[in-house]
């Protein structure tokens, strides 16, 4: 779950962390409240905003009105803008880099510090970027701190002090959010010696999200499709995909990761892709039935179920496949592979009806891109 910026920076102020004065501006709201110069940001999912003309600044309130426009009728890469957050114009002496993330060799956070920041930080020299892992057990260390910071800026003992202070902070947000990355891209020096976040990147791993209620846009603005909402609202996950003529529905991620890989490799194309996540154990249909409704409102002319179930019960999805496709169109072609417990139940209830059945992985991904053609 990624945040936006405006919400990250929230969270840091929360935490003591120094961000700039600003204001979050919605189309209606009234431009006439900020001192210049300003700076105007798009609040969107996407990196590189700068590159891509998302960031600007205005030295009076005609240049903003402009910039204001621009971006909230702009609909960049399929993402409306619809909130711009607006912020006093930082003065730079030194842009720095600090991030905190899961490093997935080692399974610890990494604290990831450079000299320098900002949009061309992918490029930057990597001599001028220092990491260090950090143990969950101890945490993190001051020695550590200081032998970093005095690589960045050795000479401003008040300057060590708040960037240690900030470090920390961000080191606690990562812990307190079940965060896979906390992020300050640029982390300002300001010519007066302050230090402020001037960008916030925080991504939490979905399973925090509980911790989030109050960020705005885990309800707002989230551009899921009418089929993924309903998905979604039954506690299992589905993706809809602009292209292909497949559907997918499986009993596990790493399942449908692979079964969508096999038909893309062997020449199908997929749709719609549906993890039934926690559903797998229901005793009743009843779930999984409004799930497979759901799936038969996407123009499909193949669908694939394929599940692997030890626990949950392979006849109880039989029965919901029954009751979900009874009425379907005939060329809607419905493919199952169904093992585990109380198959061969599952392949008696099924067998009635015009379904492809099998056990095979391979044979069901060739039906299913036999059928779609």
């Amino acid at each position: 779950m990624k945040l936006l910026e405006y919400e990250g920076k929230k969270i840091f102020s929360e935490y003591g962390i120094q961000i700039p004065k600003g204001k979050l501006f919605s189309a209606g709201d009234d431009p006439n409240q900020f001192k210049f110069p300003v700076a105007i940001k798009a609040q969107v999912l996407m990196g590189s905003r700068g590159k891509k003309g998302l960031i600007s600044f205005a030295e009076n309130k005609k240049q903003m009105k402009e910039q204001l426009s621009y971006l909230l009728n702009l609909n960049e890469e399929n993402t409306k803008i619809y909130e711009v957050l607006i912020e006093e114009k930082l003065t730079i002496k030194q842009e720095i880099y600090a991030s905190i993330f899961v490093d997935r060799t080692t399974k610890r956070p990494l604290l990831t510090v450079g000299s320098v920041g900002g949009i061309d930080i992918e490029s930057a020299d990597r001599n001028k970027i220092i990491t260090r892992l950090i143990d969950p057990y101890i945490g993190l260390s001051n020695f550590i701190l200081r032998e970093i910071i005095n690589k960045i800026n050795p000479k401003d003992k008040i300057l060590e002090k708040k960037m240690t202070d900030t470090i920390k902070k961000l080191y606690k947000i990562y812990k307190d959010y079940e965060a896979e990355l906390v992020e300050i891209n640029p982390l300002v020096i300001s010519t007066d010696n302050q230090l402020i976040a001037a960008d916030a990147k925080i991504i939490i791993d979905n399973g925090g999200l509980f911790r989030c209620s109050k960020i705005d846009h885990i309800n707002k603005y989230r551009d899921l499709s009418i089929f993924e909402n309903e998905i979604e609202s039954l506690g299992a996950t589905g993706v809809e995909i602009n292209k292909g003529n497949v559907g997918v529905v499986t009993s596990g991620a790493g399942l449908l990761m692979t079964t969508i890989d096999t038909i893309e490799q062997s020449g199908g194309s997929v749709k719609a892709g549906v993890d039934i996540a926690s559903i797998a154990f229901d005793k009743e249909s009843k779930n999984m039935i409004e799930l497979l409704t759901s799936l038969k409102k996407i123009p499909l002319k193949a669908i694939l179920l394929n599940f692997f179930l030890q626990i949950g019960r392979c006849d109880v999805f039989a029965q919901a496949i029954n009751s979900a496709f009874h009425d379907c169109k005939e060329d809607i072609s419905i493919i199952v592979r169904l093992k585990g417990n109380k198959a061969n139940l599952a392949k008696k209830i099924l067998s009635a009806k015009k379904y492809y059945v099998t056990e095979d992985f391979e044979d069901a991904v060739n039906q299913v891109i036999k059928k779609s053609i």
